[in-house]
C-alpha cells in the first residue's frame, strides 16, 4: 500500500477500467486528481510486485445546509483489478484511506456504494447521520462515516463538483 504517484496514472486507469468494465470511473479519477478538490496523500494504490492491483481516491465535496457549505470527503472511485478481487485488497484500501482521513482530522466520509459492503467498515446509512445524497442518487446506496472530528450538527445535502460528472 502506498500513495499513488503521477507515474501510476496509466496503471490506475487500467485498474479502474477493468474493475468497472468501462472507462467511466477511470475518467472521473483523472478529472478529480487534476482538480482543486484532490487531496495530496488520499489517492492510494496497492502494488503487487510492481503491478498496481487496487486504487482508492478520496476528495473533497460540499455538504450544504441552508446557507452554509462545508467540505467533507467522498470515497471513490475505488477499484480492485478483477484478478485480485475477494482477497481483501478493497478493505486494505479503505482502512488505509480512513486512517489518513483521521490523521487529517477530516469530519465525515460519504460514499455511493453497495449496501452489503460499506457497512462492514463502519459506514451508516447517510440518512442516519442527517446527510442527504445529491438529487438523483439513491438514498438506499448512500452511506456516511462520521470520523473522530465529526460534530453531530454537521448535516446537509452532498454536492459533487463538475469533476464528478454530476452536479
Amino acid at each position: 500500500m502506498r500513495r499513488a504517484e503521477p507515474a501510476d496514472r496509466e496503471a490506475v486507469f487500467a485498474v479502474e477500467s477493468a474493475a468497472f468494465g468501462r472507462p467511466d470511473e477511470a475518467l472521473i479519477v483523472e478529472r478529480i486528481v487534476s482538480s482543486p478538490r484532490a487531496i495530496n496523500g488520499l489517492s492510494l494504490v496497492v502494488d503487487d510486485g510492481g503491478a498496481i492491483v487496487g486504487h482508492i481516491l478520496f476528495s473533497h465535496v460540499d455538504l450544504v445546509r441552508d446557507d452554509t457549505t462545508s467540505e467533507v470527503l467522498a470515497l471513490g472511485p475505488m477499484a480492485v483489478h478483477p484478478d485480485h478481487q475477494r482477497r481483501g485488497v478493497g478493505g486494505q484500501l479503505i482502512h488505509a484511506g480512513l486512517a489518513v482521513a483521521e490523521e487529517r482530522r477530516e469530519r465525515l466520509v460519504v460514499v455511493l456504494g453497495h449496501a452489503d459492503y460499506y457497512p462492514r467498515f463502519g459506514f451508516l446509512p447517510a440518512a442516519d447521520v442527517g446527510v442527504e445524497p445529491p438529487d438523483g442518487m439513491s438514498i438506499d446506496h448512500y452511506f456516511a462515516l462520521p470520523l473522530t472530528a465529526y460534530d453531530p450538527l454537521f448535516r446537509g445535502q452532498v454536492r459533487y463538483g463538475p469533476e464528478w460528472g454530476v452536479e
